[in-house]
């Protein structure tokens, strides 16, 4: 369920823009889990790695669209409350990073993610991009 959500969806979306529309730029959602490899994370980090990876490949069979997976930092959702809440920081230490960090209420995230779409084009097609390098 989680790779249909975070990878196959993403792609059934791209073969249709592609197939339909155009778009000069697509960024997918992505993670920093998709880079960390933190104990408990497993399928989530899989498929926002997959996800990377999807966009990756895509930049370079669709040129002329310019694709980036973009990692946007914490967000507070439902997933982020329950590990903050339900998971043990001793068996899983990355719990106690997450605490210890920004997160954002949805609302200000998405005015930061709107900002930050057009810097994005200066970043090579199919790169990934953690919002909190920039």
């Amino acid at each position: 369920k989680v790779m249909t959500i975070n990878v196959l969806s993403n792609k059934v979306i791209i073969d249709t823009i592609s197939k339909y529309s155009f778009s000069k730029q697509i960024i997918g959602i992505s993670s920093g889990a998709s880079m960390n490899g933190s104990k408990g994370w497993g399928v989530y980090s899989i498929s926002k790695s997959s996800l990377n990876m999807l966009l990756n490949v895509y930049a370079k069979e669709l040129p002329d669209m310019h694709f980036i997976s973009l990692a946007p930092g914490v967000i507070k959702t439902s997933m982020v409350n329950h590990i903050l809440h339900d998971i043990d920081e001793i068996k899983f230490p990355s719990v106690k990073k997450l605490r210890e960090g920004e997160i954002q209420i949805p609302s200000k995230a998405a005015k930061k993610l709107i900002s930050t779409f057009p810097k994005l084009l200066k970043y090579n097609s199919g790169s990934f991009v953690d919002i909190r390098d920039m």
